[in-house]
């Protein structure tokens, strides 16, 4: 998968935080705080990325589907809803669930280039979401990150999604921000057992 990110060498980002961190200690501000966190993430060597920005340049399908997915990454299917500019990446159960806006199995993207067509109601789609082999899993909270990833063919039905290959593990920084905290290649195998989910 191709993305653009944001990259920065390590001690050129711990003194940006830095500053940001003395301006925070005089005052209050959503802003830095959100630099602070991106910053703190560019420290620690990690890649940040925009995105929307990443969803439009992933492209789209025929039918005006991105060919990027994004989901919760403690979940195992993800229905797309295309309405307009946006794009709806639904991981909650059967997606039949009426849930707020701030419930993060529900991951919405603006993205104003995507072709205009005739209708949305083709738009929808579904895909398995990758599992986070051990050998890259941090030790962190999955309910708290989400994996982009590039997606082979979005099925019609949840029943015949398919697995696809190439993930980032992401967490949210603020705003369309997110920091990288891996990225792999499903083995095989790993594809395999994760087709398995169609049949649950």
């Amino acid at each position: 998968m191709n993305v653009s990110t944001i990259e920065m060498p390590a001690a050129e980002a711990q003194a940006k935080l830095e500053a940001y961190k003395h301006q925070l200690t005089k005052r209050t501000d959503d802003e830095y705080e959100r630099i602070c966190a991106g910053y703190a993430a560019l420290a620690k060597g990690s890649k940040l990325i925009e995105l929307s920005k990443s969803i439009e340049a992933g492209g789209w399908d025929a039918i005006g589907r991105p060919r990027l997915a994004i989901a919760r990454a403690d979940t195992k299917q993800v229905a797309l809803t295309v309405s307009g500019p946006r794009c709806i990446f639904d991981s909650t159960p059967n997606n039949t669930r009426r849930i707020g806006p701030r419930d993060t199995r529900v991951i919405r993207v603006q993205t104003p280039t995507r072709p205009r067509l005739k209708s949305d109601w083709d738009s929808r789609g579904f895909a398995l979401v990758p599992l986070v082999p051990a050998d890259v899993r941090p030790h962190v909270d999955m309910k708290k990150c989400a994996i982009l990833w590039e997606v082979e063919a979005w099925a019609s039905e949840r029943i015949r999604a398919t697995p696809d290959v190439d993930p980032y593990l992401l967490k949210h920084i603020g705003g369309d921000l997110w920091a990288v905290l891996a990225e792999w290649d499903l083995t095989p195998l790993e594809r395999a057992i994760m087709a398995a989910r169609r049949d649950a």
